[in-house]
């Protein structure tokens, strides 16, 4: 199956059938990563971050000042 590259705005696109998609299980407006090999380019579902990942590297409470910002304004409420 061949795809043609077409200029989409300022960029380049190349657009895949729906039986592409339906066949990898992706979906509309989901992250994609690409990289380049010498075979051509890859393209992969990007990962999601597991909830240790989103925490690597916090150490544990964080003790900051609360922050003063003053009297509402206007319609505030708080």
């Amino acid at each position: 199956m061949g795809l043609i590259l077409q200029k989409w705005g300022n960029s380049n696109a190349i657009r895949l059938p729906k039986k592409v998609i339906d066949e990898l299980q992706w979906q509309v407006n989901q992250e994609i990563n690409f990289s380049i090999t010498e075979k051509g380019l890859v393209l992969k579902p990007a990962e999601k971050p597991s909830i240790k990942g989103l925490f690597d590297g916090f150490e544990g409470r964080i003790d900051e000042k609360e922050l003063d910002w003053g009297q509402p304004d206007g319609i505030e409420v708080w």
